[in-house]
């Protein structure tokens, strides 16, 4: 292949690194910390503190931040909880069904509350989250970055079950404000109660109304749901029907104009206004909520209700100060690494060492960008995996000098040594790749999400290092044959 062809293959690739690195770089430097942890727990929609330019700077980070490299939660601290579901309540789903309850098809409704955890949780804002499901019925959730723990759980434990009930007034007033739980109801009626919720994210009960059992109309007819401030500035969630759910609710609200229609959610009574016309495709909840809480409750109308219930059977919040010296740690290994390894090189290999130092460097870029396009999340075993990848870079390159050395002991040209060098060590070379990517993919399939990530940075670092010391340095090499710089300056490379 021509230099001139090779040139244009090794400054695309340059190129493409620093467009790749270029989101990660204004997300993690351009952007204020201050700004970027506002982005990260999403705060920052409802801080009207913000000036302009910091909306801006915001703006822009969250346009870079999908093509960023982002930080796992043994990095940058987060919350890590550990859900179950209660093998009865998978059964009732079966029974509502009309099917017959097999085990083996207990996966299908973790897959669909897996499927549903993640669509909420990425609505909340974070788009990094890990779930997968840990053994028979429990599930594993981390989300980096969070350390608003209670809200999160009462995201994840709400089932999101949105029901239309009718007001039985006059079982509601004859409720005993003391017990209401004592009261008799008329069949056909159950007991509700509107709910406060508390700083902890917990409910308390406050007013009790009488319900009737049937469902007028339940949450899948919805289409869309956002929070929004109504004409007298109280907080209020708007949300729309489905074409079919709004014929329904127009012919539901049109011939019971006076009632009133209680709007639940998971049993708990949202709101209950009166009828005062027919509502056709879109509707609104009011309640005596916070901004934050009408978006949490839009949030849940728009990812849909779960299957069942989820449990949270214990969590665990990794502190930022935690994550930020892990990550203090895992640099400095790298760095030192890095350091070391080109000091070596340098040391023993004069200009070779050099050539290589720039072979890695370029490396170690070229895989950052990789994982910054794919939006990876970067953890402490992915970076191990990093470190290794120098090593076996190194060692490739290593192999190339020492057969050009030997191919100069028996009195060949420079040039015909460099020739020889490439391509006696490239099989070797090959093999040695080869089978370290089989290793990589073998820990990749059988391996769970950490070893995963380990496999996947090994894998991603292998190919690149086979690029850069076989063809990044043979450029290198050819571009200095040609300037006349090593037979200027044979003594400094042998």
């Amino acid at each position: 292949m021509p230099l001139s062809s090779r040139t244009s293959i090794v400054a695309i690739f340059l190129g493409l690194i620093v467009w790749f690195l270029y989101p990660s770089f204004v997300y993690y430097v351009q952007t204020p910390s201050e700004l970027r942890n506002q982005i990260e727990d999403g705060s920052w929609e409802y801080n009207a503190k913000l000036s302009d330019h910091e909306k801006a700077l915001i703006n822009r980070a969250l346009k870079e931040k999908s093509h960023a490299v982002t930080l796992g939660l043994d990095i940058k601290g987060g919350v890590s909880i550990l859900a179950g579901v209660d093998e009865e309540k998978i059964k009732a789903v079966f029974k509502k069904r009309l099917q017959e309850y097999d085990p083996k098809r207990r996966d299908e409704v973790i897959s669909q509350i897996m499927s549903g955890l993640k669509n909420r949780i990425n609505q909340f804002g974070m788009a990094e989250i890990t779930i997968r499901k840990m053994g028979d019925s429990n599930i594993s959730i981390q989300i980096p970055g969070l350390q608003d723990i209670n809200r999160v759980v009462s995201i994840i434990q709400q089932q999101g079950l949105l029901e239309f009930h009718f007001v039985n007034e006059e079982a509601t007033l004859k409720l005993s404000p003391s017990e209401p739980e004592a009261s008799s109801l008329p069949e056909g009626s159950s007991l509700h109660y509107f709910t406060q919720k508390n700083e902890d994210e917990t409910l308390t009960k406050t007013a009790p109304v009488a319900l009737f059992d049937k469902v007028e109309l339940d949450g899948s007819v919805l289409t869309n749901a956002n929070v929004y401030r109504d004409n007298v500035g109280q907080m209020a969630v708007g949300f729309d029907l489905s074409t079919d759910g709004a014929e329904k609710f127009s012919d539901l609200t049109a011939s019971n104009i006076g009632k009133r229609l209680a709007i639940t959610l998971d049993g708990n009574v949202i709101s209950a206004p009166r009828i005062n016309s027919r509502i056709s495709g879109h509707g609104q909840i009011e309640g005596n909520f916070s901004y934050q809480e009408g978006k949490d409750l839009a949030l849940i109308l728009r990812s849909g209700s779960l299957p069942v219930p989820v449990e949270i059977l214990s969590t665990n919040v990794v502190g930022p100060t935690m994550g930020k010296e892990l990550l203090k740690k895992s640099f400095m290994a790298l760095g030192l690494g890095f350091f070391l390894i080109l000091a070596f090189m340098v040391f023993w290999y004069r200009s070779f060492g050099f050539i290589a130092s720039f072979a890695l460097i370029v490396n170690v870029l070229m895989i950052f960008s990789i994982l910054a396009q794919m939006n990876f999340t970067l953890s402490l075993p992915s970076l191990a995996g990093i470190i290794l990848t120098a090593g076996v870079s190194i060692d490739a390159n290593v192999i190339i000098f020492e057969r050009i050395i030997d191919e100069f002991r028996e009195n060949k040209s420079f040039v015909l040594s460099i020739e020889g060098g490439y391509q006696k060590a490239f099989w070797t070379i090959f093999d040695a790749n080869i089978t370290t990517l089989i290793s990589a993919l073998v820990l990749a399939y059988f391996g769970d999400n950490f070893v995963e990530g380990f496999a996947f940075t090994l894998f991603i670092g292998v190919l690149s290092s086979m690029f850069s010391a076989l063809f990044m340095t043979r450029f290198i090499f050819d571009v200095l044959i040609k300037w006349k710089f090593i037979k200027q300056y044979r003594w400094w490379f042998l």
